[in-house]
């Protein structure tokens, strides 16, 4: 019985490694039935969910998608299942012929699927059919929450072959000696298009952003909350994202050193000495 334990322990083990789903302990459970159709385990592309000669626009976490055919952000929730709790996508209607087959989205140990037959009963569920804001959740998590999106990704077939590029953001900073510097500055990135990133750089580092539609426009800005006068900024805006290229921008932080004010000493004026009578006789 011990040997039998050990070999169904050891299948078990391989069927994981292989990619067979397994039921999560955290229990989670459909959120979205009448549009969503909902699984338990993980996917990562298109061929994962029986779509595999489809395109791939896939994003992590909170990131958002735009490659010139398709194109959606997470925002929070503001869906009418469980207001104001966890993460939702908006989908937007597809372009340059393209054709959404499927739409996931993962938060958790399990995933919804919006797409052409999805949900109760069975319907067309992604964009244009579907109005936007989508307002895509995650499955409910095992405390029968809506959680936050771990990835989502988007699969389309047909579309012109995006044209695309990249934006290179680098952190110019001089501090004169002053040890009230934050050691990294939040930059926030928002580009036509939908793009609206913001991430963390340190002096002399720079962030890649890949990709971006070709053609499109970005506004570099930074939080400069907490900064300690006196300091200067400035920001050399990116040009137009050029197609197959990259456009570059640049924030330069300059902390001056605090002038020392010395409070000048108060003089005394000398007072005249009388002079004594010399009497001769």
């Amino acid at each position: 019985m011990a040997a039998l334990g050990a070999v169904a322990a050891v299948v078990a083990a391989a069927s994981f490694l292989a990619g067979a789903p397994m039921v999560s302990a955290a229990n989670e459970t459909p959120s979205d039935p009448a549009r969503a159709d909902f699984f338990q385990g993980n996917v990562v592309n298109c061929g994962d969910i029986g779509l595999p000669d489809d395109t791939l626009a896939f994003a992590n976490g909170a990131d958002p998608i735009d490659d010139g055919n398709v194109s959606g952000v997470v925002v929070a929730n503001t869906s009418s299942i469980h207001t104001g709790e966890g993460q939702m996508v908006n989908v937007d209607d597809p372009k340059n012929g393209a054709v959404i087959d499927a739409v996931v989205v993962k938060g958790g140990n399990a995933y919804n699927q919006y797409d052409t037959s999805s949900g109760t009963p069975p319907a067309n569920h992604v964009p244009p059919v579907e109005d936007t804001p989508t307002r895509y959740i995650a499955p409910f998590n095992g405390g029968g929450n809506v959680p936050a999106v771990s990835h989502w990704f988007i699969c389309y077939h047909d579309g012109e072959t995006p044209e695309v590029g990249s934006l290179l953001v680098s952190k110019d900073l001089v501090t004169n000696g002053r040890n009230d510097v934050p050691a990294t500055f939040s930059i926030r990135v928002v580009c036509s298009g939908g793009l609206d990133v913001t991430f963390p750089l340190a002096g002399g580092e720079s962030h890649v952003i890949s990709p971006i539609s070709a053609g499109a426009t970005c506004t570099v800005s930074e939080d400069q909350t907490g900064f300690v006068q006196p300091f200067t900024v400035t920001i050399d805006q990116p040009a137009a994202i050029p197609a197959g290229g990259q456009s570059t921008a640049t924030v330069h932080n300059t902390f001056t050193v605090v002038p020392i004010t010395v409070s000048p000493e108060t003089v005394t004026a000398a007072q005249p000495v009388a002079a004594s009578p010399v009497l001769t006789g």
